[in-house]
């Protein structure tokens, strides 16, 4: 038999000592190695839609975007060593040490040319390195500690913080740094999908949905559907204390995606994994020695089979719960939220939606665990959770 058609073929589990470990061979993902922990991506939640921030006492007063007389960026954005005395010495608040914030912060140090180290109390700050304070997920956090001289968040809650936080102002959005960048996925646990294959394929095919009426709303200003669209977020995200004004604004800076192409594809998500798991590891962010081949990695981790499959209508309806965690209050998930308000979801597919967890981490944590069959989270969240965990071996 062609060794190829055995490879597509062969799928097998070891169970020892209470815990399980898939093995899957197949022309795209080689040979890896699925922990019981594991989880893989099943699809795109958006790209961008954050915002950096910064207290107006620090910047020039002639130029806003200015600090020690020195550029925060060159042309178009960038920003090489020529910055590094703008960004030097600087304390900047952000979501959490596994956040796609948290790695862009560490970019943008690396970049600069500067040492990125997490910020001590009663410390003074050296101009050769850009430090961070974690766990910063709301306005409430941001307006309580007193180092901080800005930071990165996500969207509303950046729009929060430029409206109702006093001396706070806006930097640059992450869209102008990181143009197009993966932020939001969504991911599955490897063994709830190798179970329940036609429940995962049946919730994509109403979460697409989901998404396809948040693009076309926002596509049309005028529509009904646009302001039942901004209404629902004003009224849904971040604790109900949005402007429509706000809200528009967050809109704005996010792009909804729930595949590459309209076949289901999720190849330029796999570059893109690829691309973002050798970047963490040269920022250091990874500290798993047995992670060596970003290649084979994106290919085992991103999965598109199920998503390929929901687009296309080829699955089985059943009569499934499938539990899901996202972020609470982030915007940039809302398309799954819209999916249930608007019964996107086939009739016998019950939806348990879990909006508790603050940031990526901690939906990761929870589909490690089990307690989540699929998450929303960061790309980089899952993918350090999952490297740094041994979650796959290629």
């Amino acid at each position: 038999m062609n060794m190829k058609i055995i490879a597509v073929l062969l799928a097998v589990v070891v169970v020892g000592g209470g815990a399980a470990t898939y093995y899957v061979l197949s022309q795209d993902k080689a040979q890896a190695s699925y922990d019981a922990g594991s989880f893989e991506i099943v699809g795109r939640v958006n790209s961008e839609g954050s915002g950096l921030f910064i207290k107006t006492s620090e910047l020039s007063s002639t130029d806003p975007l200015q600090r020690n007389g020195t550029n925060f960026f060159d042309a178009e954005y960038k920003i090489t060593e020529a910055n590094k005395a703008a960004w030097g010495g600087l304390i900047l608040g952000d979501p959490g040490a596994t956040s796609i914030q948290h790695t862009q912060l560490a970019a943008i140090a690396s970049n600069a040319g500067l040492e990125f180290k997490q910020f001590i109390a009663d410390t003074t700050p050296n101009a050769n390195t850009l430090y961070y304070v974690t766990n910063l997920s709301d306005m409430g956090k941001i307006q309580g500690n007193t180092d901080i001289k800005g930071g990165i968040i996500w969207e509303p809650q950046f729009q929060l913080v430029i409206d109702k936080v006093a001396g706070y102002q806006t930097l640059a959005l992450t869209n102008d740094i990181f143009p197009e960048h993966t932020c939001c996925v969504v991911a599955a646990k490897h063994s709830w999908l190798t179970s329940h294959s036609d429940a995962a394929s049946q919730f994509l095919a109403g979460y697409v949905k989901g998404v396809n009426f948040v693009t076309a709303a926002l596509a049309d200003h005028t529509s009904e559907n646009y302001t039942w669209l901004v209404n629902y977020a004003k009224e849904n995200m971040a604790a109900g204390t949005l402007t429509v004004a706000e809200v528009e604004a967050a809109f704005a800076g996010i792009t909804y995606l729930s595949a590459d192409g309209a076949d289901g594809n999720l190849s330029a998500l796999t570059a893109d994994v690829k691309d973002l798991a050798t970047n963490l590891k040269n920022l250091g962010l990874i500290t798993s020695n047995k992670f060596n081949n970003a290649d084979a990695f994106s290919k085992a981790f991103v999965n598109d089979t199920y998503m390929k499959k929901a687009v296309a209508n080829d699955y089985t309806k059943t009569t499934s719960t499938v539990r899901v965690a996202a972020i609470n209050g982030d915007i940039h998930q809302i398309a799954i939220q819209v999916a249930m308000e608007k019964n996107f979801f086939d009739e016998g597919l019950t939806i348990n939606l879990n909006t508790t967890p603050a940031a990526g981490g901690a939906v990761a944590t929870l589909l490690v665990s089990g307690d989540a069959d699929i998450g929303f989270l960061g790309a980089p969240p899952a993918t350090l959770t999952t490297i740094n965990g041994n979650l796959i071996q290629v």
